[in-house]
């Protein structure tokens, strides 16, 4: 008997392609998402701070480190203007807390939810996108809106600092720096609120942006559905 190697049958590539195994998700997640989920969390983080700073203005502590800030103001004078202009500033606490109170409350949560759900995201969570993107978009309306809702609050906060900035530099800086120190810190105090507001939105929008965009929605599909315990 003549012996013959066995025939090789030739692979037409079906078969191949079966048995390799997909890319993971991390291999195929680009990197935009993955900056779009550090802007999330980089907004989530802010809005978090925001909240606390803000519900924290209505605790006793902060009349005492007004009161520590008031003390410093060697001019009798100044300090009685700063002091004056807190009084006013708790006034206004006091009649706007009906609105800054709740807003306060939802930016603290939001905040803390969308840092929660961009880590989840981060790790390729399923269904984590969804939510991601509601959370984004809440918490840019609720920024729309606290900006709107809270001038009154943000002028008596910057007359208030005003104050003490001015009876502060008085004891610090020669005359000649007052006036300049004084104009650079009035610029950076009207704008840091539009800038803000600005930053928040444009980055909420291309934080949703990108996480509705058809490339990002394998990455989140691909990834596997929370395990459940066997019953």
């Amino acid at each position: 008997m003549s012996s013959r190697p066995p025939e090789v049958e030739e692979d037409d590539g079906s078969e191949r392609a079966s048995v390799v195994p997909p890319a993971d998700a991390s291999q195929r997640r680009p990197r935009w998402l993955v900056l779009a989920l550090l802007v999330a969390m980089v907004l989530g983080t802010s809005s978090w701070w925001d909240g606390c700073a803000r519900l924290d203005m209505y605790r006793s502590e902060s009349s005492q480190a007004a009161a520590r800030i008031h003390g410093t103001i060697e001019d009798e004078a100044a300090r009685v203007k700063a002091e004056t202009a807190y009084v006013d500033l708790l006034d206004v606490y006091g009649a706007t807390r009906n609105r800054t109170v709740p807003l306060a409350s939802a930016t603290f949560v939001l905040g803390a939810a969308l840092l929660a759900l961009a880590s989840r995201g981060l790790g390729g969570r399923r269904g984590s996108r969804g939510l991601l993107v509601q959370v984004v978009s809440v918490q840019a309306v609720v920024a729309v809106a606290t900006y709107f809702l809270t001038r009154d609050v943000r002028a008596a906060e910057r007359t208030w600092e005003h104050a003490c900035r001015v009876a502060l530099q008085e004891q610090a800086f020669p005359p000649e720096w007052r006036a300049r120190a004084d104009k650079i810190e009035d610029f950076k105090m009207r704008l840091e609120a539009p800038l803000g507001l600005a930053f928040r939105t444009l980055s909420s929008a291309l934080v949703v942006l990108a996480l509705t965009r058809k490339r990002s929605r394998p990455y989140f599909d691909a990834a596997p559905a929370p395990s459940s315990p066997e019953s």
